[in-house]
């Protein structure tokens, strides 16, 4: 899915729905300038006061866009009602006419994807925590460091436990520039 298709889906929601939203997952990344990777939809979470209704717009908005209503993905929104006080980690992307989109921030953004972590989360996480170190935007490894190890403990299988041992040291390299 290309950059221009993402933006016009942002805000068109938050033009003509109410309330808050947040991108998350690979499709973030083209709206942050970062161009890693294929994505096949928009990953996107209501906030808590969504109705049915205005998720049924987002596949409404969607078809207007020429989009199958499958490109949007809104089952990041259990993962991420599971991160405690995770609103005190997005920041704003966009302000519409009814609605707001907000981004997690870096930190935020890997607690998303330490659970699952496949090949390309991990290649997502690389290029967030690059973006990060480029525009100075803190990593909170007290919270991040826990639950990579914690994870590694449960999944020591070597397919992911190598990507979370991966993924520990692209912290730590950041954390030493």
């Amino acid at each position: 899915m290309q950059k221009q298709i993402i933006e016009k889906f942002v805000q068109s929601v938050a033009d003509k729905i109410a309330g808050d939203w947040v991108i998350i997952g690979g499709s973030l990344l083209p709206l942050l300038g970062i161009d890693s990777r294929f994505t096949e939809d928009i990953d996107i979470a209501a906030g808590r006061e969504a109705t049915q209704s205005d998720l049924l717009k987002l596949m409404e908005i969607a078809v207007e866009l020429g989009l199958p209503v499958e490109s949007v993905n809104q089952a990041a929104s259990f993962f991420l009602y599971r991160i405690p006080n995770w609103e005190k980690d997005l920041v704003l992307l966009y302000q519409g006419k009814a609605g707001r989109i907000f981004r997690p921030n870096a930190t935020l953004y890997l607690l998303l994807k330490i659970e699952r972590l496949t090949e390309t989360d991990l290649l997502d996480c690389g290029s967030m925590i690059h973006y990060a170190s480029l525009r100075g935007e803190s990593i909170d490894l007290d919270r991040l460091l826990p639950k990579i190890r914690a994870e590694i403990a449960r999944s020591p299988d070597f397919p992911k436990g190598y990507r979370l041992s991966r993924l520990l040291h692209l912290l730590s390299e950041k954390n030493t520039t």
